[in-house]
């Protein structure tokens, strides 16, 4: 579905940190639709049966999608998200929790682990429970009543002995397992499923009688779990005709738009200004920047909010905040968006780091690897030991820390320190900023640009040709210029410029006053940089004994390119003395040498020719 005006939409929502496909699906689509003779009463039966979730509205399904794309569809399906939400079955509940609850109804009905939320009462049969939510850290257990379907109020944790965690399948006797309290105080199609699921249509849950025996929650989503057009929306027109053009592509999108898309599902909010009586952030669409306005997003900084301020204690309830530790750091999972507000990477994506389509949902194979894509590109190498101090593990998913923190401060904290001078806009203070850029190494605009895609643009300011080698930079109409100059060089200047009337030879004529340096180059080759590309580029020869220098003359062109033309230069000092601090970013005068009897290179004496990202 694309609205007017956007690249692609993804109609409703979508969890865009890793694309998956909840297995063990009761029915599952390969884009072809049920035979009208097995369809009554409607598309949303096969006979008496209520299928868990069918293609419709231009959803084909993730199975669809492995047919051509094979390797991303098995990287989703290794990744965490892969359990979101499942039919509960002996194949999906943890073996040691369906034991114990067989166990509980057995010898001890009123067991709190028995107990449904909501008021619901009793869990009566193991078959009640319709369905699983998780598989790595803990499970949730899903019961249908009246007014949808809710949570036991007691979730099961494992972990292994040494404190790691895996998938429930992956683990043997060496686990620590455990029930906890959860609560479980709301309507799982209410307020989770927009996020656990695939092509939620709100006006089929609004109409849907919830207390019917066929209610399920598969009639109300296009496939449980969050699959493939959960973030690249429905495939139907792709399928028939692939192109990139009919198939939304969250890579397509700024650093702004893709971080909301994925905030809005890893991003704890008080409610949805939207829908109201939704908890999630049903109908926020990828392209879309204003999350903000859609929900209520939890702010560390709103005190009133009562967010911060809490109780000691252990847990994932522990004290009267559910949400922040008392620096501001996130206390819960999926506060990833919450905790990156606080912090310096506030404006990155998301897929900076993260890889939608790999099993350990990052772009490398850990995270210092990651960490180092941009910062160890010409500065300071991640190590592990650093990640742990920067991203320590102190949200809550089992009960005990095992989320990484995600605000980029050290100490895992959040709110940067109060005590640190900043200006309305929260920037730090010039007195700061000179202390960083004095203890900090030079990295280059293209690590710059890594991260900040949306300030590619530099490179087309004059900025971006202050100086450059020459190979391949010369201006045509100048090389034609010179290349006269060389074969021809009486020939006489008759372009309309104010070398008109002089020998061509003139062009190649260089000059340093301080030691009465003069000579002409020979050959094109022997400039070795441009200063300029846009109304007018100069040109830098290596002269022995002077340094660099300029040839006496500029060329000029009008901004249309129709009026070539050459003028005289004056200049006469070398560019290293006279221009590079300019000219450059990160420029050593102790680099510059005094004698000049070798040739050096500018590059030499700068971290970067021209006005790159950090001149600034």
């Amino acid at each position: 579905m694309v609205r007017e005006g956007k690249k692609s939409l993804i109609k409703p929502f979508a969890l865009a940190a890793v694309l998956v496909l909840g297995t063990g699906l009761a029915a599952c689509s390969s884009g072809s639709s049920s035979s009208d003779s097995d369809s009554a009463p409607g598309d949303d039966h096969v006979g008496d049966v209520v299928l868990e979730g069918q293609p419709r509205d231009g959803y084909v399904g993730s199975e669809s999608c492995l047919v051509c794309h094979a390797s991303e569809h098995a990287g989703w399906a290794d990744t965490v998200h892969g359990d979101m939400i499942q039919v509960a079955d002996e194949d999906t509940m943890a073996p040691w929790a369906r034991e114990e609850l067989k166990q509980a109804l057995a010898n001890d009905p009123d067991s709190d682990i028995l107990e449904i939320g909501r008021d619901h009462g009793q869990l009566q049969s193991i078959d009640d429970i319709r369905y699983v939510v998780g598989g790595k850290w803990k499970q949730r257990y899903v019961v249908k009543t009246d007014e949808g379907h809710v949570f036991l109020t007691s979730q099961y944790y494992w972990s292994k002995e040494d404190g790691s965690h895996g998938h429930w399948s992956d683990l043997g006797s060496d686990r620590d397992d455990r029930w906890h309290g959860y609560g479980a105080g709301s309507v799982y199609e209410d307020n989770c499923l927009g996020c656990h699921s695939t092509g939620l249509d709100l006006e089929r849950l609004d109409a849907a009688d919830r207390a019917a025996a066929d209610y399920t929650l598969g009639s109300v989503v296009t496939e449980l779990g969050v699959g493939c057009e959960s973030c690249h929306g429905p495939g139907e027109d792709h399928i028939d005709s692939p192109s990139s053009a009919n198939i939304g592509n969250p890579g397509a999108f700024g650093a702004v738009e893709q971080v909301q898309f994925c905030g809005s599902c890893h991003g704890r909010s008080g409610g949805n200004n939207v829908h109201e009586g939704r908890g999630d952030a049903y109908g926020f669409e990828l392209g879309d920047i204003n999350l903000h306005d859609h929900v209520q997003i939890l702010d560390v900084t709103d005190a009133e909010g009562g967010h911060v301020t809490h109780n000691p204690g252990d847990g994932y309830y522990a004290g009267t905040s559910k949400r922040f530790h008392d620096d501001g750091a996130s206390r819960s999972h999926r506060m990833q968006y919450n905790d990156m507000l606080q912090g310096p990477h506030a404006g990155m994506s998301c897929t900076s780091c993260h890889d939608v389509h790999q099993g350990n949902a990052l772009k490398t194979a850990d995270a210092a690897t990651t960490c180092n894509q941009c910062h160890g590109a010409h500065g300071r190498q991640f190590t592990t030991e650093d990640v742990e101090a920067i991203m320590p593990k102190r949200a809550q998913s089992s009960n005990q820390p095992d989320i990484h923190t995600h605000t980029f401060l050290y100490g895992g904290v959040g709110k940067a320190d109060p005590e640190v001078p900043r200006n309305d806009d929260g920037e730090l203070a010039l007195a700061q900023v000179q202390e960083q850029m004095a203890n900090a190494s030079y990295i280059g605009s293209a690590s710059c640009l890594n991260c900040h895609q949306d300030k590619s643009g530099w490179a087309n300011t004059v900025h971006g040709d202050m100086i450059q080698e020459a190979q391949g930079n010369i201006r045509s109409d100048a090389l034609d210029m010179l290349q006269t100059a060389i074969d021809t060089p009486d020939a006489i200047i008759d372009d309309g410029g104010a070398l008109d009337g002089e020998p061509y030879s003139v062009l190649l004529k260089y000059e340093h006053g301080a030691t009465g340096i003069n000579g002409s180059i020979t050959s094109i080759d022997q400039i070795k940089y441009v200063v300029g590309g846009k109304w007018k580029q100069r040109y830098v020869v290596w002269a022995a004994d002077a340094g660099h220098v300029f040839l006496r003359w500029q060329f000029y062109d009008s901004p249309n390119g129709t009026n070539p033309r050459a003028h005289s230069y004056g200049e006469a000092r070398a560019y290293e003395d006279r221009c590079l601090a300019c000219h450059s970013t990160g420029f050593d005068f102790d680099a510059v040498p005094s004698v000049r009897t070798a040739e050096d290179d500018l590059e030499t004496m700068v971290a970067e020719l021209g006005v790159g990202c950090e001149s600034c």
